[in-house]
């Protein structure tokens, strides 16, 4: 009697279990549906044809399968990935930096605002993936009320002595498929999406909008430097070289251009290298030191397959 009841409470409580599996399923089920309907209902004039590609477009397995004819195992293809991913950079000259003297550096406020802090969470985007903390930008956004003193006394406790946390060092790589490509059987038809802490891409915001400012305030880079700058875009640019060229053609000369496609160029950046030209460009030294900092003893783990590198 004792084990007939035993079997029993067994088998109820398999099919409670039963009942609550069914039951998150369909809720999430629904809310894909919800999701869905918000999005077609809410798209404009540019989202609209991203809901054009989701329809036409043919459903692409997320498994990665063997690459290169050898690598079938997880790990195996880590190991492949990882050498295409982060390749060993080239050596660099550093013999100029021992001997260096740099001039002095551009005076700059080292107070943190909140008003600083509140343009930063602005800019992030809210649907963007959560990193390794799962912290989205839309809680940063949705709490920035309550959060923003911290966040700004964070940031300063970070600037002061130019030190980035180390647990917004950690990242997770995302391996998604290059669309196009003929053969998913080659490393190079992957790419790496990053995912980073939001409250350490909030503290990173920060930074980059200081230096922005001093490099626009006092003119730290070539008026031909178009790149990464606030206010010129690749259409100023376009604009600038079609210029230049029907000047020469009305003056009856030949116009000759190069254009040079730097393979993993910010990769293969060398970080004393970044340091030393920071510096000969009258950055100031806490923040070139911050940068150093940032760049520092990072780590990450690849994901794929429903699994974790380690």
């Amino acid at each position: 009697m004792r084990n007939f009841y035993r079997r029993t409470r067994a088998d109820i409580d398999k099919a409670a279990w039963r009942v609550k599996a069914n039951l998150y399923t369909s809720q999430i089920r629904q809310a894909k549906r919800d999701k869905w309907r918000e999005f077609v209902n809410s798209a404009n004039e540019k989202s609209i044809w991203q809901v054009k590609r989701y329809i036409t477009s043919a459903p692409t397995p997320s498994f990665i399968p063997t690459l290169d004819e050898h690598s079938a195992s997880h790990k195996q293809k880590v190991e492949l990935l990882q050498k295409g991913f982060f390749p060993q950079p080239p050596p660099a000259r550093l013999d100029v930096i021992s001997q260096a003297t740099y001039p002095p550096g551009v005076h700059f406020t080292m107070e943190i605002t909140i008003k600083q802090v509140c343009d930063a969470v602005a800019r992030l985007a809210p649907d963007k993936a959560p990193g390794p903390d799962e912290i989205t930008n839309r809680v940063l956004k949705s709490s920035l009320s309550v959060i923003q003193n911290h966040i700004q006394a964070l940031t300063q406790a970070s600037l002061s002595p130019a030190h980035f946390p180390a647990p917004f060092k950690h990242t997770m790589i995302i391996v998604l498929r290059k669309p196009g490509k003929p053969d998913y059987t080659k490393a190079k038809a992957y790419w790496p999406i990053a995912l980073e802490s939001a409250p350490g891409k909030v503290m990173e915001s920060i930074i980059t909008d200081i230096m922005s400012y001093l490099t626009e305030t006092y003119e730290l880079l070539p008026r031909q430097h178009y790149r990464g700058r606030p206010g010129r875009s690749t259409e100023d640019t376009l604009i600038m070289l079609s210029e230049t060229i029907y000047r020469a053609w009305k003056e009856k000369h030949i116009y000759t251009a190069i254009f040079l496609d730097v393979a993993g160029a910010f990769n293969n950046v060398h970080h004393e290298r970044l340091a030393h030209n920071l510096l000969k460009r009258r950055m100031p030294e806490l923040l070139v030191n911050w940068v150093s900092s940032f760049l520092k003893g990072r780590s990450t783990q690849l994901q794929f397959d429903a699994t974790k590198s380690e």
